[in-house]
């Protein structure tokens, strides 16, 4: 006599510093089932899973618990897998999709400009472009030569720099930060005497 499972999947957020070791991402659990249910997972090959089987609600039950692990990375963030549950007692099997959250420090670049800045040219942006999870809670900018020109404007994660002249010959610096920690980026601007022909 088939007994049908009771089927859920569920994402388990992955907070904290990064580190090497595989920690689980998601669970699938389908409970109460005669006979057990068979877990897999659509997912990459070197990823793990950890299932294990214990005793239904009712006599002669099973519930089969099937944890997702993972190495904590950007990568794996946001990352859509699912989850298939095949019993006897089905007439195809479950698929449970579920999206992971994994937490991580911020990844920076700086973007904005063109290798065209020129003496004279007028209004000028440089954009902290960032991906983290959360999301940062801070952002600095500074310069090789310390805090960024009086006339330059900071706008959280962005600069406005109303006119190019010799002071922006330099490297620009993008720090922000979020619970996990900061990320960095760099940025060398070379002013150049006159516009650039193109």
């Amino acid at each position: 006599m088939w007994f049908k499972p009771q089927d859920l999947v569920e994402a388990l957020e992955v907070r904290g510093p990064p580190h090497p070791d595989p920690v689980p991402a998601a669970r699938c659990v389908s409970a109460g089932g005669h006979p057990p249910a068979n877990i897999s997972w659509s997912l990459p090959l070197n990823w793990q899973v950890n299932t294990s089987q214990a005793p239904g609600p009712l006599p002669g039950t099973d519930t089969v618990t099937s944890l997702l692990l993972v190495v904590p990375s950007s990568e794996v963030d946001l990352k859509n897998v699912t989850c298939v549950v095949d019993h006897a007692g089905f007439p195809a099997p479950h698929l449970l999709p579920v999206t992971l959250s994994v937490h991580y420090a911020p990844e920076v670049s700086i973007l904005g400009y063109d290798d065209n800045w020129y003496i004279g040219r007028s209004e000028v942006t440089l954009n902290c472009d960032i991906r983290s999870n959360p999301e940062p809670t801070g952002y600095e900018w500074s310069t090789t030569g310390g805090p960024l020109p009086s006339f330059v404007v900071s706008q959280g994660h962005q600069i406005f720099i109303p006119a190019v002249n010799e002071s922006v010959n330099t490297t620009f610096f993008c720090n922000a930060t979020n619970a996990i920690g900061t990320g960095h980026a760099a940025l060398t601007v070379l002013v150049r005497g006159k516009e650039f022909p193109g």
